[in-house]
């Protein structure tokens, strides 16, 4: 079990490295070399060389000579990476000092030498690396040929190709590539005809190549005849119609395209702008699935020549999608500006909760409006400025709905359910905003009764529930746990409209279970036509309830096979059912899952359940060997968690227990479990 366990930190600190060196995340990747040095992972080669090569491609050349000068038993991977860094940061005499040094080389090394003077100009170097190398394999000689072709040494890279032993689809895409560069479309037209194989790549070459000399007919007949369904040579060729004015061929291709990315989108849009179509690349714009810094930029340049609507359209999307800094500079440069946009940046503070800047620019405007006080009233509200809120909604000349809704949200969301009532009972004209926004206030602060009064009401007073409506009563019928009454409430969700929205199901699944009701809440699951994963999870959370492990087993594979992505809350009640049922290596099973299939990040609750689970199963010094090696400060409950566990143990166990203690003391000095759990060990030791 130890191995195994082992083996789980293993991968979770490797994944998490591995991806702060891809996001050049260096905070988090020095974090996590803390929690490293402090478990029993500390010495382990592989997690040192991720950590070499992850501050190399952060840039911190410093802390990645000294985690190398620390390993113990340096392998050759110990060595590349390190020369990798080196190379990376720009330190080509310090690579080639330690690749000289180097005990072992090994294939891999050899081929970093030669790239690492090719990716800096040393050709002549590079060659002689090249011509050392005994055993030289088809990358040793796609990355000469590469280095000559990068820096412009086309005859040397076509006579290394014409002399390769063995040629491979990276050989044939240098080579065209090269030639295409250049110009020497000739050339490189010969050799994509002579290719074995026809690669996206050397396609997308051809393409721009021949867009490039204007010939584009030559470049239709390479995308139409060998890059159909490729995303990057119909890109290729999306610009190519583009650059060449026919717009409508261009349209016709990115319709018929199988696949878009933001390259494919954004081309489109420059496309439009250039033909000053200004109105049609805004609805593009609208319709893009992702935008990116392109994007922005193409739309800024289309409406700096537009009028004052266009200048406000353009603020309010940079503001509605938290691109605060560059919606401030446009408004900052907007020669004409109204309450429209002042508006609109207002909004944009508050919604990303930038208070002070939202402050500041209501103060500064000329002129409000309600929709200027509503908009720094919902700020506080959400920011959970109470105080600042209130005295805000009494300065406001003329309070509408929104803004007495806004103060009835703001009390119940910080529980204050009294101050929140006397404002809804004083409020002027209610919507089914306003009576929503109480009924979940209730709801969601176990005061299910008064809620289901409140709905009652609401039906006399004859305002038609939603959804939402629908979700706070189900909520309180859980909360209050009566089960006749859960009845009714779902037979009136039955007489509207809404019986098939998947937030209400799930909502009414989780009450039949919480209420007692097994065979309720399968009835509505197996009812439901859409599931999405809180569905799942809310069956899966019923059944571990009611201790049915098998079918909760069986109803996650059937998520599987229905093709449902779990979340990790899917994981949380596995690894609870697993631990539950004794299943310890089931539950292991689980937890490796959650991460290498799914690529879920470990949250709290997964190191809980998998303690409890060890601990239930009797590994007492591996629950708390986890507890000690997450990647985060263990919590008061984990710690618990591993004492209560001590109780089944065997006398070693228990022996552990006044240290474990001590631990939950110096969290919690107020907790008084520890307290309770180490006396029963001590009664159980006497």
């Amino acid at each position: 079990m130890e191995v195994e366990l082992a083996t789980i930190d293993t991968h979770f600190y490797a994944s998490l490295l591995k991806s702060c060196g891809k996001t050049r995340d260096l905070a988090e990747g020095k974090r996590l070399h803390v929690k490293i040095l402090g478990s029993h992972e500390q010495q382990n080669t592989y997690l040192q060389n991720l950590l070499i090569e992850m501050y190399g491609k952060c840039g911190s050349l410093k802390d990645a000579v000294d985690v190398f000068e620390g390993i113990a038993q340096r392998n050759v991977y110990s060595w590349n990476v390190m020369l990798l860094a080196y190379s990376r940061n720009g330190h080509l005499e310090k690579a080639s000092t330690l690749f000289e040094k180097m005990p072992l080389k090994n294939l891999a090394t050899w081929n970093a030498m030669i790239a690492v003077y090719g990716q800096n100009k040393k050709v002549d170097e590079a060659r002689k690396v090249f011509d050392l190398l005994q055993n030289k394999n088809v990358i040793s000689w796609n990355t000469m040929i590469s280095a000559y072709a990068q820096n412009g040494h086309l005859q040397e890279a076509r006579k290394l190709f014409d002399e390769s032993p063995v040629l491979d689809q990276v050989s044939w895409n240098t080579i065209v590539t090269a030639y295409a560069k250049e110009g020497k479309l000739r050339e490189a037209r010969d050799l994509f005809d002579r290719m074995p194989e026809k690669s996206g790549i050397a396609c997308t070459v051809m393409v721009l190549g021949y867009a490039q000399k204007g010939q584009i007919h030559e470049a239709k007949l390479i995308h139409e005849s060998y890059g159909p369904d490729d995303l990057y040579c119909g890109n290729a060729m999306l610009a190519a119609y583009a650059e060449s004015n026919q717009f409508q061929t261009a349209m016709d291709l990115f319709a018929a395209m199988p696949k878009r990315d933001s390259i494919s989108w954004n081309t489109m849009l420059k496309a439009r702008v250039h033909t000053r179509q200004v109105n049609r690349a805004q609805l593009l714009f609208e319709k893009m699935p992702n935008r990116d810094i392109v994007s922005w930029t193409t739309m800024i340049s289309a409406y700096a020549q537009k009028s004052t609507i266009s200048w406000n359209a353009m603020i309010s999307a940079y503001a509605q999608n938290g691109h605060l800094r560059e919606a401030q500079e446009l408004f900052e440069k907007m020669p004409d500006k109204n309450m429209v946009s002042w508006n609109a940046m207002i909004t944009g503070y508050t919604q990303h909760g930038h208070m002070e800047e939202a402050r500041e620019m209501f103060h500064r405007t000329p002129y409000r409006d309600l929709v200027s006080w509503n908009a720094l009233l919902s700020g506080f509200a959400q920011s959970g400025l109470i105080t600042e809120a209130s005295k805000l909604f009494d300065r406001i000349p003329n309070p509408d709905v929104i803004s007495w809704t806004t103060m009835v949200t703001a009390f119940a969301s910080r529980g204050q359910l009294d101050e929140a009532r006397d404002v809804f009972d004083r409020m002027p004209v209610r919507n089914l905003v306003s009576w929503n926004a109480m009924i979940s206030g209730y709801s969601q602060n176990a005061r299910g009764h008064e809620a289901l009064q409140l709905y009652r009401t609401m039906d006399v007073e004859g305002v038609r529930p939603n959804e939402i409506t629908f979700v706070g009563v189900v909520d309180a019928c859980t909360a209050v746990g009566s089960l006749p009454l859960s009845r009714v409430i779902h037979a009136h969700i039955g007489d509207s409209s809404l019986s098939w929205d998947v937030t209400v199901g799930n909502a009414v699944v989780t009450m039949y279970a919480k209420c007692g009701s097994l065979h309720g809440a399968e009835l509505v699951f197996s009812s439901m036509v859409r599931k999405d994963t809180i569905t799942w999870n809310a069956m899966l959370a019923a059944y571990a309830q009611f201790s049915c492990h098998a079918e909760a087993v069986h109803v996650f594979h059937a998520m599987h096979v229905e093709g449902v992505p779990p979340d990790q809350v899917t994981f949380t009640i596995m690894l609870a059912v697993s631990s539950h049922s004794g299943e310890c290596k089931t539950g292991l099973t689980y937890f490796w899952s959650a991460r290498l299939d799914f690529g879920l990040p470990y949250r709290a609750d997964h190191y809980r359940c998998m303690v409890d689970l060890l601990g239930r199963a009797g590994y007492i010094r591996d629950a708390k060997d986890l507890v000690q090696s997450m990647p985060f400060e263990p919590d008061v409950v984990s710690w618990t968690t591993v004492l209560g566990a001590c109780q089944s143990g065997d006398g070693n166990a228990r022996g552990s227990g006044d240290h474990i203690q001590e631990r939950v003391m110096e969290l919690d000095p107020e907790e008084s479990s520890p307290y309770v759990l180490l006396s029963n060990l001590n009664s159980q030791s006497i």
